[in-house]
């Protein structure tokens, strides 16, 4: 089956995010979100949409007709609906922003640490400040419905910027949604573990007879 991965990192990241994952879907097209106008997608593939947290919601914000978007650790509302939860996220979110505002630089590099990954000084040099902003507006505001394909979110019980109590919170009324919750991979499960994510995202494909 001719597959295309369509895949979108996360607030904090670039697409080198995906850089120890993409050699598993090698047999495969691959493409990011951000380099899809440069491309041309074939009517007999089967788009597939990977997402990383706020990846997610730009996926599902666009008009490509995917037939299965997958999380990595995904949300659609990063504060949460439930109250308590929300207000809890939101006095996090407003740290992270208002660290932001003092050094964009230190805060990444703070962000960095709380998804579990290394600090690479180099990256943290091209910064889209513009962007950055944007994005975290999006993480204030960005509730959003969902298409009625079929959807898997994959989070982690060490996760602690997409914990698996605000997956359940975004997620557990939606029909279409199916959730798995791995031991360890902090923030970062297609950075830390690609292998066992790709084995889950391609087992979701074939339990979902999307082949």
């Amino acid at each position: 089956m001719r597959y295309c991965f369509v895949f979108c990192h996360g607030f904090g990241f670039d697409k080198n995010f995906w850089n120890n994952l993409t050699p598993y879907f090698s047999e495969y097209s691959c493409l990011y979100l951000e380099d899809l106008e440069m491309h041309a997608l074939e009517d007999d593939m089967l788009l597939i949409g990977i997402g990383h947290s706020l990846g997610l919601i730009k996926l599902l914000s666009i008009n490509i007709p995917f037939q299965a978007v997958i999380g990595l650790q995904g949300f659609i509302n990063f504060l949460g609906f439930n109250h308590d939860l929300h207000l809890r996220r939101q006095k996090d979110l407003a740290f992270l922003g208002s660290y932001f505002d003092k050094s964009s630089k230190y805060a990444i590099r703070y962000f960095h640490r709380l998804c579990g990954v290394p600090v690479q000084s180099d990256a943290l040099e091209d910064l889209n400040i513009i962007k950055l902003k944007e994005d975290l507006e999006i993480l204030s505001v960005g509730f959003m419905s969902i298409p009625s394909i079929p959807i898997f979110i994959i989070g982690s019980k060490d996760d602690k910027v997409v914990t698996p109590e605000l997956i359940y919170d975004n997620f557990r009324s939606y029909n279409n949604v199916t959730i798995e919750i791995v031991n360890s991979s902090y923030h970062c499960l297609g950075y830390k573990n690609p292998e066992l994510a790709y084995k889950k995202i391609m087992n979701f494909l074939v339990a979902k007879a999307i082949t």
